[in-house]
């Protein structure tokens, strides 16, 4: 009965402050966020002990399963960013850029955590740090964009387009990470694993893209209450339960059948709104309050030179891509403030971290905290920012 307790407190402080974001003008992740700090480190600061602990094994199953869902939508929803892409040479010199600045920035102060006061970071932490927090967020800025009716201009479009590149070389660079960092010991060479898995994976994509269809076809046909559906979300839990397997995190294996489904008919169907539905109704908002139950107030050095390196890089290679592609300047400065927004796959890459082992003790606490900090602080500065540069229109 306490996890049902538990999951209902959870999922009713998620919404009532996810409601309270909305409100504010600010996206409802940030209010997901906000809930998980204050139901986790807030309560143990102010109480002594924490209201639900992170460590419930209902909370972490259904935040899993949250993360499982971000992915597997995040491959059922491909964009066609070829009709956004107006100004080419802005939109990728901005990802590009915007992406390769805060990775650099990050990897250095990696390497300098214990200047900090924090343990030096092994590997695959590193690799995780570097990997998350190059990776922008366009829902805040999408609802910036939206609320001051910019969302068609050459900044908004230039945003847009440059934030789903650079989430889809995010998350190629996130799954060859944690598929390196999670072959260790298991081959003489970690390449042969990765490589291996490539391999694997792609023998699985091939064959489900045929088969796959077939089968959602031949469903249609059932008369049992919503039978593709079943078929849809049972491929997503398949192919997350065959990436365990081979120990790599579910969330790639969701990834993956997100693009087989995104094949079939159910693309153009009612199936991505009932997901979505399910997903962000439920499991979302309980994923990343979870992921704000984690925080702890620790290295805060380390935290604070983190956000101002991100931010100043991220800014200064989206700045400096839109300029390569002739943008004036008021929609450059939109450009580089649009790029900031953390609070998307780079907590899923750190939840994927944590979950498999890699960021236990204080080295892998500062990188969780550091990155959630991130997150929320970005959220917090730019819409006002923004609005700044993008007043409202009559």
């Amino acid at each position: 009965m306490s996890f049902l307790i538990n999951l209902v407190l959870v999922l009713i402080t998620a919404k009532a402050f996810g409601e309270l974001a909305e409100r504010l003008k600010y996206p409802s992740v940030l209010g997901y966020l906000a809930a998980g700090l204050l139901l986790g480190p807030a309560a143990q600061t102010m109480l002594g002990a924490t209201i639900v602990s992170a460590e419930d094994p209902g909370i972490m199953v259904f935040g899993q399963l949250g993360a499982i869902l971000i992915l597997f939508l995040a491959g059922l929803r491909e964009v066609n960013v070829k009709n956004l892409m107006e100004n080419k040479i802005a939109t990728i010199g901005s990802a590009f850029l915007g992406y390769l600045l805060p990775f650099s920035g990050a990897l250095f102060l990696a390497t300098q955590a214990t200047a900090f006061g924090v343990p030096a970071l092994d590997f695959a932490q590193t690799l995780l740090l570097v990997t998350a927090v190059s990776c922008s967020s366009v829902i805040t800025t999408l609802k910036t964009l939206l609320e001051t009716g910019r969302i068609k201009t050459i900044a908004g479009k230039t945003i847009l387009s440059s934030a789903i590149l650079g989430d889809t070389a995010g998350l190629l660079i996130f799954t060859l990470v944690l598929s390196y960092i999670s072959v260790s010991g298991m081959f003489p060479y970690k390449f042969m694993g990765v490589l291996l898995l490539a391999v694997i994976f792609a023998v699985i994509f091939l064959v489900g893209e045929r088969l796959i269809p077939i089968l959602v076809e031949k469903t249609s046909v059932l008369e049992v209450e919503e039978a593709q559906f079943t078929v849809a979300f049972i491929v997503m839990l398949a192919l997350a339960y065959l990436a365990s397997l081979f120990g790599f995190h579910g969330i790639i294996g969701a990834f993956l059948a997100g693009l087989i489904i995104a094949k079939t008919s159910l693309r153009n169907g009612n199936f991505a709104p009932k997901i979505s539905s399910l997903a962000y109704g439920i499991f979302v908002p309980i994923f990343f309050a979870w992921i704000g139950m984690l925080f702890t107030p620790i290295a805060w050095e380390f935290s604070l030179a983190l956000l101002l390196v991100v931010v100043a890089a991220n800014m200064m290679g989206a700045g400096i891509g839109a300029w390569l592609g002739n943008v004036d300047a008021e929609s450059s400065a939109s450009i580089s403030l649009g790029m900031i927004p953390r609070g998307g796959i780079d907590l899923v890459v750190i939840a994927a971290g944590y979950t498999m082992g890699f960021l236990s003790g204080a080295a892998g606490q500062a990188v969780l905290s550091s990155v959630i900090l991130l997150a929320v602080i970005t959220m917090l500065i730019t819409p006002p920012l923004l609005r700044t540069l993008t007043p409202p229109e009559e």
